[in-house]
């Protein structure tokens, strides 16, 4: 991001120097600000009790950010509208300087032009999330022959690529229009309707097809069953204003390169799909699960590029993870690891889920799965196709896909188009929407309903009642879980093991008043020897412990309230630590 320096104008000084009067012992002090170009608060005069904290909000311009402040312990945290400045423990009178810095991304036309001459293609750095969204798929440039398929962090394209609407690598400044040449109309028979264009058949011979947006100046929209039938192509390229492919449409190719304005396509779309590697799929459309909870997991990809480097302890579950964890306080247990809170959502598998997590961890890191036990099929991973609500993870950066071995999974594209559908349902918004000022039902909050970790931290009350609140019944005996689930479990955890990470068994929190009939204290024990048996990672606590009363749990029967979380933290702590201290005993 390119930087251009501004320093603010404020420095400390002791109220002794602003009234020429010694200083007291007073129950109060003020806090002045002095307001700078780009920086202004929406009140510069504070004052507070002695000793304690004092925030000024900050309107800033946009692309600036603070840097550095005059007044030494601080904390700057970016609201939804406004940026908070926490001066900590203030005993004395102070007045206070900011240094800041304009933060832009630059879009360099890289061969192409600008189709509105007056564009400037320099943006702001908002600050929503830890990485920038790119701009989206509106056309700002053109090259004659060409199509843009996105962006690129280098001007040759041998740097990393960046999708319409993906997130940008943490400290880029520049990118650059990533074009590639168009197949020649000629390569194709197709069909002109009123306004449009069916490709019925390719008969060229090249092994990249790039299919033109247009032809005859209509879009490309269709593209007819068997139109590459015996032909070899390694990469294709749809054109951003196809809407459908029909069946056996596509060629058995490497590489897939498209746009979600296509609506309609699913594995059989494709002559052979298990050749299919990677996808790079463009962002056209403004987002729509933008502000959602299904947006965190898209910031926690980006925690934990931001901390890929560094020895972190890894919290892997459903919903009941991100209500059920203070992050924080592990981490105060845990000196020498960052912790991260990747629990989004029980319903989409773990193998998919962890096939993007893999690419950020290293040897040393720790993964703690703790699987909810009412979505087995999904949290022991045996679920390996791509489901449409998987598609609702990453359409926050649909680039992080390209880190995806496609072939790995039994199928990619058979729930895209119920994706399609239900985000076509809701409502438009943009990348500046973020979860944590929203609670699930999106209900508005001016405060932040999540932490960097990826904690929820809703104000939540205890249940008023030791009961069962929300949700089917849950089975919790013997036959909870089939052989199948335990060996696909194990050959994930055996494959994340492989790359030098440490990968722990706990047990996630439930409601003891939602356990069915069946499930007594003599079942349940039933059911922990079974995992034990059959899990081949450490198994590092006790099914009983984290089996609560209703009292402690918030609207389901998995979500913890925050008397819940202090319980179930506290209790992780101690689980976790008996463990690497047997470990370093051994």
């Amino acid at each position: 991001m390119k930087r251009y320096r501004g320093v603010s104008l404020l420095t400390l000084l002791g109220l002794a120097t602003l009234c020429g009067c010694e200083i007291k012992a007073e129950p109060l002090v003020k806090a002045i600000l002095v307001e700078s170009k780009g920086i202004r608060a929406v009140n510069p005069i504070l004052t507070a009790r002695k000793g304690s904290d004092i925030s000024f909000s900050l309107l800033l311009d946009k692309g600036l950010k603070i840097t550095s402040c005059s007044y030494k312990d601080y904390e700057i945290s970016q609201k939804e509208t406004y940026t908070s400045l926490t001066l900590k423990e203030v005993k004395y009178p102070v007045r206070v300087t900011l240094e800041s810095t304009s933060h832009f991304i630059s879009y360099q036309q890289n061969g192409g032009s600008l189709i509105d001459p007056k564009q400037e293609l320099i943006f702001p750095v908002l600050g929503h999330h830890l990485r920038e969204n790119a701009i989206n798929g509106s056309i700002y440039l053109y090259k004659e022959g060409y199509e843009q398929v996105g962006w690129n962090t280098k001007s040759d394209l041998s740097g990393a690529w960046i999708g319409f609407g993906g997130r940008i690598p943490l400290e880029t400044e520049t990118l650059y229009a990533d074009f590639k040449k168009v197949t020649s109309p000629t390569s194709f028979e197709y069909t002109v309707n009123d306004d449009s264009i069916s490709l019925n058949k390719y008969i060229g011979s090249e092994k990249e097809v790039v299919i033109p947006s247009r032809i005859e100046n209509k879009p490309v929209i269709e593209i007819e069953t068997d139109a590459f039938k015996d032909k070899e192509v390694n990469s294709l390229i749809l054109p951003r204003t196809l809407k459908r492919v029909k069946e056996r449409s596509l060629p058995s190719i490497k590489e897939l390169t498209m746009f979600d304005e296509l609506d309609e396509i699913n594995d059989s779309s494709f002559i052979d799909i298990s050749n299919l590697k990677t996808l790079r799929l463009n962002a056209i459309k403004k987002p729509r699960f933008s502000g959602t909870f299904w947006d965190q997991f898209s910031d926690r990809l980006d925690y934990l590029e931001k901390i890929k480097d560094k020895k972190k302890i890894v919290l892997f579950s459903g919903s009941s993870g991100r209500y059920g964890y203070d992050s924080k306080k592990i981490m105060r247990h845990f000196k020498d690891y960052e912790v991260i809170n990747m629990g989004v959502f029980a319903y989409i598998s773990m193998y998919q889920q962890l096939e993007l997590i893999k690419h950020y961890l290293k040897p040393g890191d720790i993964l703690v799965h703790a699987p909810e036990f009412d979505a087995v099929q999904w949290q022991f991973g045996r679920e390996k196709g791509i489901g449409s609500r998987f598609f609702n993870f990453v359409e926050g950066d649909f680039t992080s896909l390209v880190k995806l071995d496609l072939r790995r999974f039994d199928y990619v594209f058979d729930e895209f188009s119920d994706f399609q559908n239900e985000r076509n349902k809701m409502p438009l918004r943009d990348y500046g929407f973020e979860a944590r000022w929203f609670d699930d039902d999106m209900n508005h909050y001016d405060y932040s309903t999540y932490n960097e970790y990826g904690d929820f931290t809703l104000i939540r009350p205890n249940n008023k009642e030791d009961a069962w609140i929300y949700q089917s019944l849950c089975n919790y005996t013997s036959t909870a879980i089939s052989q199948e689930d335990f060996d696909s479990v194990n050959a994930i955890y055996h494959e994340i093991e492989a790359l030098g990470v440490k990968v722990l068994f706990t047990y996630a929190p439930k409601n003891v008043r939602c356990l069915t009939k069946e499930s007594s204290l003599t079942n349940r024990q039933y059911l922990e020897k079974r995992i034990k048996n059959n899990i081949e990672v450490p198994i590092i606590s006790k099914l009983e412990d984290y089996l609560y009363p209703g009292y402690y749990f918030y609207k389901v029967d998995n979500h913890l309230s925050d008397e819940g979380v202090v319980m179930r933290t506290d209790r992780f702590n101690m689980d976790l630590s008996l463990y690497m201290d047997s470990k370093r005993s051994a």
